[in-house]
């Protein structure tokens, strides 16, 4: 299959913000008359044609990958991805970084879709990383209650309903609420 030299060059652009510039150094240099082919593949195709797509921003996209991975069991990939996102520069857009919160509500939206062993397993896998990277999380306390969530804040009306306009919602409500000719509210009726 035909790769054109610019979707190569672009690929490993995308796959060393990504992936971090040693494990697409160590790719590259493991290349051999096997796996050459695939690897310009899947730099060209995944890496260039998919990860340079526009619709997506680049953490989004670490994050389907995550999901996904864990989900089918590709736990070597959802490894890596949690290793590179972990040490990705925050400051850096195109890095795709993750923090613990994030990882965190990935693995409980997995758990409930993809299943509680899904979750559990990437969970293990995250705090194997984690002590590698000795990065541990403190410790918690088991019984303590959750925090609480956040709550959305509406801002408050700064002036007070006219008249005019309590009368017309009164006249809807009223509308609404009464029998219509079938003796059904507004807008009701028998089949």
């Amino acid at each position: 299959m035909p790769i054109h030299e610019d979707s190569l060059r672009q690929g490993l652009h995308n796959r060393r913000r990504v992936l971090g510039e040693a494990w697409v150094a160590q790719s590259v240099e493991n290349a051999n008359a096997l796996n050459v082919e695939f690897q310009r593949m899947i730099t060209s195709y995944a890496w260039d044609g998919i990860w340079s797509r526009p619709g997506l921003e680049r953490r989004t996209r670490r994050i389907m990958v995550l999901a996904i991975t864990a989900a089918m069991g590709r736990w070597e990939e959802f490894e890596l991805h949690i290793r590179t996102g972990l040490l990705a520069d925050p400051a850096d857009p195109e890095a795709a970084a993750l923090d613990l919160a994030t990882i965190q509500e990935v693995l409980l939206q997995t758990a409930v879709y993809a299943g509680v062993p899904a979750g559990n397993t990437g969970m293990a896998m995250v705090m194997k990383v984690l002590r590698e990277l000795d990065q541990v999380p403190p410790k918690a306390d088991f019984f303590a209650p959750p925090p609480a969530p956040a709550r959305l804040r509406f801002r408050p009306r700064l002036r007070p309903r006219s008249a005019a306009c309590k009368a017309r919602r009164t006249a809807r409500r009223t509308a609404r609420e009464s029998p219509g000719p079938s003796g059904c509210k507004a807008g009701h009726s028998f089949p």
